[in-house]
């Protein structure tokens, strides 16, 4: 129960924080990726079924906040957080600096994927492949700033309330 409330908050949180942040405009109104951000943080630190609603949640509210016909975002977060879920046995999961790579690489990774999305659907216009590669360079580059924090903050809040027990050190 207290998961959920507390997956709930943090998507309210981390969707605030994506629309308040504004875009930058020379990096093709790149926007920092805090939802993204989230699915990264569940991939990293909670079991697949709880990674698996996160992502859903914040793909939906992504897309709701940037005018993207709803599903799309959530299909390729899911992708991004199971192949996080997949190999984080081989990375030093509660690590803010593996977030911040892992997620701005995923993040960078994201964004062109759902261009290529929406232009084979037919349903958005084309895009420049220079502007989405512009775009995808700077939501990746705003990953790193902004996912780190969003993984920290949640982690914190998950240990404080006794969800998400501390690493022992080897």
């Amino acid at each position: 129960m207290m998961t959920m409330v507390v997956m709930i908050v943090a998507l309210f949180s981390s969707a605030v924080a994506q629309s308040l942040v504004p875009p930058l405009v020379w990096l093709a109104q790149a926007k920092a990726p805090f939802l993204f951000g989230l699915v990264v943080y569940y991939a990293l630190m909670r079991p697949g079924k709880i990674m698996v609603t996160a992502a859903f949640a914040a793909g939906l509210l992504h897309d709701a906040l940037s005018f993207v016909p709803l599903g799309y975002t959530s299909l390729f977060f899911c992708a991004a957080g199971f192949l996080i879920f997949r190999f984080r046995d081989v990375v030093v999961a509660d690590s803010p600096w593996t977030a911040a790579l892992v997620g701005s690489v995923l993040a960078g990774a994201i964004t062109p994927a759902t261009y290529w999305a929406l232009a084979s659907d037919g349903g958005g216009r084309d895009f420049p492949l220079w502007w989405v590669g512009i775009k995808s360079a700077g939501t990746a580059l705003l990953g790193l700033a902004a996912i780190p924090v969003v993984f920290a903050v949640f982690l914190k809040v998950e240990r404080l309330l006794g969800i998400v027990k501390k690493r022992e050190s080897r």
